[in-house]
C-alpha cells in the first residue's frame, strides 16, 4: 500500500470517529507530522559500535482545533539532533554529526558512505569522522541507499523520473 493511502485511511478514520464521537476525544489519538526519533540503525563492521540518526523529542504541545478534535504539534531538540554514535552497551554516546541519510560502514570501518542525493564518503579513525574531507562520489542529484562490496567498491541505486503522457511521473530504479 502507497504511504498516500495510508495517510488517506488515517484522515477517513480520524474524520469518522471525530464526527461520530461526541464527547471529547483522546488529544493523542489525532494529528499528523510526527517525524521517527529514530532511523537509520547501522552497526560498525568491527561489531563495538552502533550508529543511527536521532531527532529527540523535546515536547508534544495540543492545538484545540473544535470541541472533539485537536491537532498535534511535535517538537524536537535540533541542538542534539544527528547521527549517533555508541558502544553495544548503549555506553559512550555521543553526536558525531548532522544526519547520515542510508549509511553504510565500508569493511573495513574506516569510511562511512551516506546520501545527500549525491552519494558521498567520510573517514572515521574509529572515534570521529572527519567532516572536512567529505569526498562526493556522484552528482546526479537522485542517488541513494549505497552500499559496499567486500572488495571496497559503492553500489547504490538512481532513482529517474521519467515523464508520462499526461502529465504523469513515474519513478524507476536503476541499481549500479
Amino acid at each position: 500500500m502507497k504511504p498516500r493511502n495510508i495517510y488517506a485511511i488515517y484522515l477517513i478514520f480520524i474524520l469518522v470517529i471525530s464526527s461520530c464521537k461526541k464527547e471529547q476525544i483522546d488529544p493523542t489519538l489525532t494529528g499528523f507530522g510526527i517525524s521517527a526519533t529514530y532511523g537509520d540503525p547501522i552497526a560498525h563492521p568491527s561489531g563495538k559500535l552502533i550508529g543511527f540518526n536521532h531527532m529527540p523529542l523535546k515536547e508534544i504541545v495540543y492545538e484545540k482545533v473544535r470541541d472533539d478534535y485537536y491537532f498535534t504539534h511535535y517538537h524536537y531538540d535540533l541542538e542534539q539532533s544527528g547521527f549517533w554514535l555508541m558502544d553495544t552497551c548503549g555506553n559512550k554516546r555521543r553526536v558525531l554529526s548532522n544526519y547520515l541519510n542510508c549509511p553504510s560502514w565500508s569493511p573495513d570501518g574506516n569510511w562511512i558512505a551516506f546520501t545527500t542525493g549525491n552519494i558521498c564518503v567520510m573517514p572515521f579513525d574509529g572515534e570521529n569522522f572527519d567532516t572536512t574531507s567529505i569526498i562526493q562520489l556522484s552528482n546526479r542529484g537522485h542517488d541513494f541507499y549505497p552500499s559496499w562490496s567486500r572488495d571496497g567498491t559503492i553500489s547504490h541505486m538512481t532513482i529517474l523520473n521519467v515523464d508520462l503522457q499526461y502529465g504523469h511521473r513515474q519513478k524507476t530504479v536503476v541499481a549500479f
